[in-house]
């Protein structure tokens, strides 16, 4: 085996989305590490670099990496000689490269090798674990950082730059690289491991829904099989056991819009109360959890009043991730759900058009519309409406109050643009969908943290009007882009004799 060849495999093995999505986010991540470790007038910017640089690493050991074991599992299932020692080499190769890379990126800036080192280390077998562990554990794993940070007054837990940080990160890197060698080999020698559910790794479905799986993965570990039905209750469907998730209640002739959501499918159609607390326990409940996370970490940091220190801890995490996280992972099962379906023809479309009692091709496009942007957007405007709720009991100025809105309008366009080119037959690419929700889910990031650290920060102060600038500027291309995505769309379904038959 030559180190080309084990250079090589991850990008000829692994799906074409994947290697795009994880390839280009890390090199971005890497970029503004080292522009960061070099700009910020800090004697540790090198550590604000390094932490760009970590999400970076885990980002591409999760979508891209994470992906040789499909092949090595198939290897073994084929008997093919070889193939594992390439795969075993080509991890071996990578693992160093994502240790090396940082070390002649940061040491220039001054920072400490062993931090470097083992910082990049623990951020590969992370986003390895990430991708290895079953869901529910992943779930439990992202709470962690918070708890280690609200305890860290009773139990001294060292971060990166301080003493100690050495000793304990060098105890969690061993314990991380065992825990993925024993799951790597649990999942490489089963007969038929669990590919859905909260008890399948995330990895398992990066066969069957490429990009899409790597989309969520990069949202939250729970929500990968969204797009596809699950397979314990396909099995339990197959022997008259499911329990029926699909309300039917005035559904009919009658009611087009309802008729409308149960043919599009099960995750766009009325569910029943049994269904909509599934997916609450499934979707929503880790979303809330992060809560009181993020209480117990104010608890750890506050002095003084407490309770109002917790209260604003707590407020300020509700704007910064719960509407962050939450507004991105609406947006990406708004847009992906039909996006996965229409992109491609197939015999099913044209079979919609013999449903009794839809109208003519007018009345029936807007039907379709409110069909399927319709709850979407509705829980996009709750949300909203959280976010700004909690931003006015806090006396949040003009600016975070602005761009916390245009985040969830953001997102909201980006499913509408979508939806609309899905249905008029300008459905982008599977790499174009990918870098439409991760451009956005970046812009939402930015006009989040930067507007809230600047003025409700320890130290607040007006927004910079460079940052507004900048901020402007973002936004104005975005609305330029999604407006002639939608206008795309718009045109390419008013065009169509049906929306159910292609020109």
């Amino acid at each position: 085996m030559s180190p080309f060849t084990a250079f090589i495999t991850p990008w000829r093995t692994v799906h074409r989305s994947l290697r795009w999505l994880g390839g280009v986010v890390s090199l971005l991540l890497c970029v503004a590490a080292t522009v960061v470790a070099f700009s910020v007038r800090d004697p540790h910017g090198w550590l604000f670099g390094l932490m760009l640089y970590a999400f970076g690493a885990a980002y591409f050991w999760l979508c891209v990496m994470a992906c040789l074991l499909l092949v090595a599992t198939d290897a073994r299932r084929l008997r093919l000689p070889g193939v594992e020692r390439v795969v075993a080499g080509s991890m071996l190769l990578y693992g160093l490269a994502s240790v090396a890379l940082p070390l002649a990126l940061f040491m220039p800036a001054r920072g400490d090798a062993a931090t470097i080192t083992l910082v990049s280390a623990l951020a590969a077998g992370a986003g390895l674990a990430v991708a290895l562990l079953p869901r529910y554990f992943t779930l439990v794993l992202g709470f962690l950082p918070a708890l280690a940070i609200g305890a860290r007054h009773r139990i001294h837990v060292p971060f990166p730059g301080e003493p100690g940080f050495v000793a304990l990160g060098a105890a969690l890197l061993v314990v991380l690289v065992m825990v993925n060698m024993f799951r790597w080999r649990q999942l490489l020698r089963a007969e038929a491991p669990v590919e859905t559910g909260m008890g399948g790794a995330m990895v398992m479905q990066y066969r069957h829904s490429g990009a899409m799986a790597g989309s969520y993965g990069a949202l939250g570990a729970a929500w990968g099989d969204t797009l596809r039905h699950d397979g314990a209750a396909s099995a339990h469907l197959r022997q008259g056991k499911a329990t029926p998730s699909v309300c039917l209640d005035g559904v009919g002739p009658n009611s087009p819009v309802l008729a409308l959501r149960v043919a599009l499918g099960e995750n766009l159609a009325p569910q029943t109360l049994r269904a909509h607390a599934r997916r609450f326990m499934r979707l929503g409940l880790p979303l809330l959890l992060f809560i009181p996370a993020m209480a117990v970490m104010q608890a750890g940091e506050a002095h003084g009043d407490v309770l109002h220190k917790v209260m604003r801890g707590v407020g300020i995490n509700v704007i910064a991730w719960f509407g962050l996280m939450g507004g991105m992972a609406l947006m990406a099962m708004g847009s992906l759900l039909p996006w996965a379906r229409w992109r491609r023809a197939n015999a099913e479309l044209p079979l919609l058009a013999l449903l009794p009692g839809l109208g003519e091709a007018a009345s029936l496009r807007r039907d379709l519309l409110r069909a399927a942007l319709g709850r979407p957007l509705a829980l996009q405007a709750l949300l909203l409406a959280l976010v700004l709720g909690v931003a006015l009991a806090m006396h949040a100025g003009p600016s975070l109050l602005l761009f916390a809105t245009l985040c969830q309008f953001g997102c909201a366009a980006v499913v509408a643009a979508s939806v609309l080119g899905a249905f008029g037959g300008k459905a982008l690419p599977g790499w174009g969908m990918g870098v439409l929700l991760t451009g956005m889910g970046a812009l939402a990031a930015a006009s989040t943290f930067v507007p809230l650290f600047a003025t409700l920060g320890k130290d607040p102060q007006p927004l910079a009007a460079g940052a507004v600038a900048g901020l402007a500027v973002a936004w104005a291309t975005a609305t330029m882009v999604l407006l002639w995505l939608g206008r795309r769309g718009w045109r390419g379904l008013r065009q169509r004799p049906h929306p159910f038959l292609a020109n």
